[in-house]
């Protein structure tokens, strides 16, 4: 996508010596493809290949995934073998290539990953991306239906934060 390879040159252009340099360095030896998707999804927490699938529309994420884990050091397991987690350096670059993306493109990655979220059952994290993408009302929809297991881990500030978003009604 124009947008993504935009974004990128502008934060080459933008960024710090030490950003310029990391950002370079990974960009440079990446397929432009593999940078595009890195940057579609850099919003995540954890990455798993069909929520990468429905996010970037590309049927290879599984293929993409598994090179980027050989060829970089900025993909990690984490929960299982199907889910994985960006560095925390990488995250951070790519998050702000991400959001020099058009508002447009930002809503409907946003979006995406809110609806195969909320169809696997993460319903808090398919909230907020439902919130970043503008659906307002699904994202206090969902909320609601994780409000009960957000109690159970006894995570009280968490169920504060999504009730100051509900409206009084």
């Amino acid at each position: 996508q124009a947008s993504v390879r935009e974004a990128v040159s502008t934060m080459l252009v933008h960024s710090g010596d030490s950003h310029r340099f990391f950002v370079e360095s990974l960009l440079q030896r990446l397929d432009p493809s593999d940078a595009e998707f890195l940057v579609a999804v850099s919003f995540l927490d954890a990455l798993h290949p069909d929520l990468c699938r429905a996010i970037t529309g590309r049927e290879d994420s599984p293929e993409i995934l598994e090179r980027l884990c050989e060829l970089t050091p900025i993909l990690t397991d984490a929960v299982d073998g199907s889910w994985l987690r960006l560095n925390a350096l990488a995250r951070e670059f790519l998050g702000e290539m991400f959001e020099a993306l058009p508002e447009n493109d930002k809503r409907r990655y946003y979006g995406a990953a809110a609806d195969w979220l909320a169809s696997h059952g993460f319903h808090e994290e398919a909230a907020r991306r439902a919130l970043s993408s503008g659906q307002d009302q699904l994202a206090l929809d969902l909320a609601e239906r994780s409000l009960y297991d957000i109690y159970l881990t006894g995570q009280v500030s968490r169920i504060a934060q999504w009730l100051d978003r509900l409206p009084i009604d």
